[in-house]
């Protein structure tokens, strides 16, 4: 959370921000753990989650990039390689 809010800080992009970063994946999207926010949700080995932080703005339209990753005993495995770099901090 504190990567995402660094970004979106860096960038005045704050008031964009939905205060989400992403949830569970499994049998259907968008289910639990919710990711980010007041969650207490603890992450653990064999979870796979969806990280999107998203920004919205109000009548005008939104962005959300979707990176996948599987929970492991040492960090987490990105199922999803795809760009990078696009953003820079």
């Amino acid at each position: 959370m504190a990567a995402v809010r660094s970004v979106y800080e860096h960038r005045s992009l704050m008031n964009a921000w939905r205060n989400n970063i992403g949830h569970g994946l499994g049998l259907t999207i968008h289910e639990p753990p919710r990711v980010g926010g007041d969650s207490k949700a603890v992450l653990a080995e064999g979870m796979v989650i969806a990280v999107e932080p998203s920004l919205t703005v109000p009548e005008f339209g939104g962005y959300s990039h979707c990176d996948v990753l599987l929970i492991t005993a040492t960090g987490s495995e990105l199922l999803t390689p795809g760009l990078r770099g696009i953003v820079q901090t």
